[in-house]
């Protein structure tokens, strides 16, 4: 039983977000803010926010109480992403054995259990916590306060056209590693990028190159690693414009032309997923609403997962 092996304490939480640029301080500070806020006092932790930002006053205004606030300088980089994973990297590097390190992003919110959610998982020997985030259109009003499954759900509703791209079987995404499946009421996604939203430090090193999501995992066994399957345990979503690109950070750019045949052409013609915490990582059902049934995703991912 989970109960009897709760043997690990957590230290102080840092949580890392690289937040510069008008729209993503906008969007941070009036829907991430108040969200991650509301996480911190349900956590009841001792937490300190790091935000890498070009304009520290703007976020000093808000006053992130009940979390400590300490600002840096956005680090320098060839890319948006390249500054990005600086910023992650220098909170990691700032951590003590036993601290908690959650890898966010300006556009990134949290449902209000979601700390709490991750601290009961690291109590019973989990080092790493993996999610889905999917992305929504930021056009769309939050409902207040929602529970994990109505964040999840309301994502889901108000999905960006990326996250169309990645629906099986008509999407025309170029890159593979996210699919969503859906079934009358029922969403499911099955990733082998997930995003390390947590991470229990432990002095061991952790790369990871060009970003968090693409291998961090890589450096923690599968017995190590807590995928997030149910929206009622946690949720946190990625807020975009409709006009987001794949790999972009700006919203004007001209639209994409994508001429790729649907997914379900080029899917079954994967090669074998590897290594094996990928493959782990692609096991799980990931549900996004209702109950998951029916949603057809074990079939194609069987091969992937069972090479």
């Amino acid at each position: 039983m989970e109960h009897a092996q709760r043997t690990h304490r957590t230290g102080h939480w840092l949580i890392s977000v690289p937040v510069w640029g008008d729209r993503f301080r906008d969007i941070f500070t009036s829907v991430g803010l108040p969200m991650l806020r509301h996480a911190a006092a349900a956590l009841g932790e001792h937490v300190r926010l790091l935000c890498y930002t070009d304009l520290p006053d703007a976020l000093h205004c808000h006053q992130p109480a009940p979390m400590h606030l300490e600002t840096y300088p956005v680090p320098a980089g060839a890319q948006w992403f390249h500054s990005m994973s600086r910023a992650h990297r220098d909170t990691i590097s700032r951590a003590q054995p036993g601290d908690v390190v959650v890898l966010l992003t300006a556009d990134m919110t949290v449902s209000e259990n979601t700390l709490w959610a991750c601290k009961q998982k690291f109590e019973v020997g989990k080092k790493l916590i993996a999610i889905n985030a999917t992305r929504a259109n930021d056009e769309k009003m939050l409902p207040y306060r929602p529970t994990s499954r109505q964040l999840s759900e309301w994502a889901w509703e108000n999905r960006h056209p990326m996250v169309r791209a990645c629906t099986w079987p008509d999407g025309n995404a170029a890159d593979l590693c996210r699919v969503y499946f859906q079934h009358e009421q029922s969403v499911v996604c099955r990733l082998w990028l997930a995003h390390p939203l947590a991470l229990l430090f432990d002095s061991r090193r952790l790369d990871f190159n060009p970003t968090v999501d693409s291998n961090l995992v890589v450096s923690y066994q599968p017995a190590e690693v807590h995928v997030v399957t149910d929206p009622d345990e946690l949720c946190a979503i990625e807020l975009s414009p409709p006009s987001k690109l794949t790999g972009s950070r700006d919203a004007d750019e001209p639209p994409e032309v994508m001429t790729l045949p649907p997914m379900s052409q080029r899917y079954p013609s994967l090669t074998p997923i590897s290594p094996e915490i990928y493959r782990y990582i692609l096991g799980h059902r990931i549900i996004l609403a209702g109950d998951g049934e029916g949603c057809g995703d074990d079939q194609v991912v069987h091969r992937l997962v069972h090479p």
